[in-house]
């Protein structure tokens, strides 16, 4: 399998990279509950900001770096009520 990151090209094993000693369809059925889980929960999880968001073609639609710092604000709210 071929995998292009930034401007290089590598070949990399489908089995050792993907199924980590897993079996194929056991990390495909744990990936697909996972999934499952994930949408029945009605949250989207917050972006993870890295150094591969550099060579992401998605970055702009993505924007993790703005979700990547927590809004402080809730905390100061709530602690203007407390009596």
């Amino acid at each position: 399998m071929k995998i292009f990151w930034r401007i290089f090209m590598r070949q990399i094993s489908l089995t050792d990279y993907f199924c980590k000693g897993l079996g194929l369809r056991a990390q495909t059925l744990a990936t697909i509950a996972a999934v499952r889980e994930l949408l029945n929960s009605g949250q989207t999880p917050p972006p993870d900001y890295g150094k591969r968001c550099k060579a992401c073609s998605l970055v702009e639609v993505c924007q993790p770096e703005l979700l990547e710092k927590r809004d402080g604000s809730v905390g100061y709210v709530e602690a203007l009520f407390i009596v």
